[in-house]
């Protein structure tokens, strides 16, 4: 996709996080920079940051919405699964001489370079295991290719309907060399199978690396990745949970084999309270959630 103004990078994210405010979120854990920026950005730091950061990654710093997690809001405060918001503001209020976000900043995108790294490696070894099954199998594709006239119409439509359908999917171009001064992390991950999420201003695009798992899921431009997390709260593929002990919120997802029967009963209430309609009631769904697992909790004591 074509570069976005920072402006128009900001609006996409405010969108989605009041997306989460109208499902979960209290209305207070959003919280606005006044129309200067966020305080705390003085002309000192500011100067420090572009010296790493690139003018439009400053820019973001200053000028994003964050969830506002110096409240703790029963723990609701996660943006996707085991992921909350980095809140850039507040943890410039707490470093003085800006010596832990700058050793933060330089570990984290560090360690995105090694995941990078280990991603090419694996990928190269796959290829040298695939050549010797690419060339046992040539003779027999030659043979497939003429074995219908009619074949190359057929497969000229899957393959656009193939492509469409991969329009949005996580992609990863090896060939355009990532340069960090250009990349801010808006999320940070928490634990097993958590993301680490970045945001490419140059690109205009997502990028999630899982932790603890030297993996990354790759690309996405950040209208598609944002349009696509949309569609999952609305249709509940993906049901956030409050966790009443841990402090986290609970992402679960369809996909997963294990939460399909416990997903379906958290989905039975946000629908019966009225979501994604206009007319949906969050704190009824919420208190309604928090009842059932509390009562879950007693009927296992019982059972001890």
């Amino acid at each position: 996709m074509g570069r976005l103004a920072p402006r128009k990078l900001i609006a996409l994210i405010t969108a989605y996080y009041k997306l989460l405010v109208r499902m979960y979120l209290p209305s207070s854990a959003l919280k606005f920079p006044p129309p200067t920026g966020w305080p705390d950005f003085t002309p000192e730091i500011i100067t420090e940051l572009l010296k790493t950061k690139s003018e439009d990654v400053v820019y973001l710093m200053r000028f994003l919405p964050y969830i506002n997690e110096e409240q703790k809001f029963d723990g609701l405060v996660e943006v996707e699964y085991h992921t909350r918001c980095i809140d850039w503001s507040v943890l410039l209020r707490h470093d003085d001489d800006w010596t832990d976000i700058k050793e933060y900043i330089a570990e984290r995108e560090a360690d995105r370079t090694r995941w990078m790294q280990d991603g090419d490696d694996e990928e190269e070894e796959e290829d040298d295991e695939n050549e010797d099954e690419e060339e046992v199998n040539e003779g027999e594709d030659d043979e497939k290719e003429n074995d219908d006239d009619g074949g190359d119409e057929d497969n000229g439509d899957q393959s656009d309907n193939e492509s469409n359908a991969s329009s949005s999917a996580w992609t990863y171009n090896d060939e355009d060399p990532m340069d960090y001064a250009n990349f801010l992390q808006l999320a940070g991950g928490h634990g097993s199978g958590a993301w680490d999420i970045w945001l490419d201003t140059h690109g205009c695009s997502i990028h999630r690396d899982q932790v603890r798992a030297a993996g990354w899921q790759g690309i996405k431009a950040i209208e598609d990745y944002y349009e696509e997390l949309e569609r999952q709260l609305n249709d509940l593929e993906i049901v956030p949970v409050p966790a009443l002990h841990s402090g986290d919120m609970g992402w679960l997802e369809m996909e997963n084999a294990q939460d399909q029967v416990e997903i379906e009963k958290y989905r039975r209430i946000y629908r019966e309270c009225g979501w994604p309609t206009e007319d949906y009631r969050k704190e009824e769904a919420m208190e309604k959630i928090k009842a059932m697992i509390q009562q879950e909790e007693a009927e296992e004591q019982d059972r001890l």
